[in-house]
């Protein structure tokens, strides 16, 4: 029938440029010394449950709120802000949930190359 559009689809809606819909984790360095990685969650997103294998540092980019969940089940909220970094231990086990306002984006760097014992490393000189 002529000009009957109850079958066509309704346009899907522009999206806006900065409109984050999902996780996007963006790995930008890997090498034998560090990886780095920017997540960015929208709002309610997780990085699902994973566990650290290096001992890593987290540098967030916007103010947000995140929430742990830790392998027992326990919870910690933590409210970041831009360039205020953390460091954690190899082994943390959890899940990352974005419980801001906002978009949660931040950079974490994971410290792959084994620390230098202070036995095998060489001798400060003093100039």
């Amino acid at each position: 029938m002529a000009g009957d559009t109850s079958s066509t689809p309704a346009p899907t809606p522009p999206r806006e440029k900065d409109q984050i819909t999902d996780m996007n984790p963006q790995v930008q360095v890997n090498n034998s010394d560090v990886r780095v990685t920017r997540w960015t969650l929208a709002v309610g997103d997780d990085t699902g449950e994973h566990t650290h294998e290096y001992d890593y540092v987290v540098v967030p980019i916007t103010v947000s709120r995140m929430r742990i969940t830790n392998a027992d089940g326990t919870q910690a909220t933590w409210e970041l802000a831009p360039g205020v970094s953390y460091y954690r231990q190899a082994g943390a086990q959890h899940n990352v949930r974005n419980d801001g306002v906002d978009v949660l984006d931040f950079v974490e760097v994971e410290l792959v190359r084994p620390a230098v014992s202070t036995q095998d490393a060489p001798e400060e000189r003093g100039v």
